[in-house]
């Protein structure tokens, strides 16, 4: 089947990625407004569009429905072609790097791929190669195999919403106890 007359919107995601992965210029929007409408029908989510360059995208999507911590604005970064990968993946981590944020880079192609995996802390990063893409744009439970990516890549204790909180009580309960202990008055 072809598919040169369907709207982008429209078209399979392997088609899009298939498109994507040969690269594309900042002024190309159309098959990169295809991938992140087939990104936010498939997470169920909605999704920014902060930047389009050559062979780079930055959107910024809600995970929330996920329920693990950082993923209620995740930043990402989509890269393909060969030119420029390190430079715009240092540029990005520079930008969206901080303790409560866990990026996502998106990977078309095996040269971004390796340059990605070179630039971005496993433990701070989740990258995704094209055919886990593949994966996650055709499966039945996105969500799930999302989840499951996630466990594989990033320390159970960067991803769950309790572990900052029951370092926050411990905390206060130490507090507390030295306070008793030391007669020290709480106002």
């Amino acid at each position: 089947m072809s598919y040169k007359n369907v709207p982008i919107k429209d078209a399979p995601s392997s088609v899009l990625i298939g498109k994507l992965s040969e690269g594309w210029h900042r002024l190309t929007s159309g098959p990169i407004q295809g991938f992140v409408h087939s990104w936010d029908a498939r997470f169920k989510t909605t999704s920014e569009i902060r930047d389009i360059d050559e062979n780079t995208l930055h959107f910024v999507t809600d995970l929330s429905n996920i329920r693990l911590r950082g993923m209620n604005a995740v930043h990402c970064l989509m890269l393909a072609g060969g030119s420029n990968v390190a430079y715009e993946a240092q540029e990005f981590w520079k930008k969206v790097s901080s303790p409560g944020r866990l990026p996502f880079v998106v990977t078309l192609s095996d040269l971004a791929y390796d340059e990605a995996k070179k630039v971005f802390p496993g433990e701070r990063c989740l990258v995704l190669s094209t055919e886990q893409v593949k994966q996650l744009l055709n499966a039945a439970e996105p969500l799930l195999l999302l989840k499951q990516l996630l466990w594989q890549q990033i320390p159970k204790r960067r991803l769950s919403p309790y572990i900052l909180c029951a370092a926050w009580i411990e905390t206060f309960h130490q507090a507390h106890r030295r306070a008793i202990l030391f007669g020290v008055r709480r106002p």
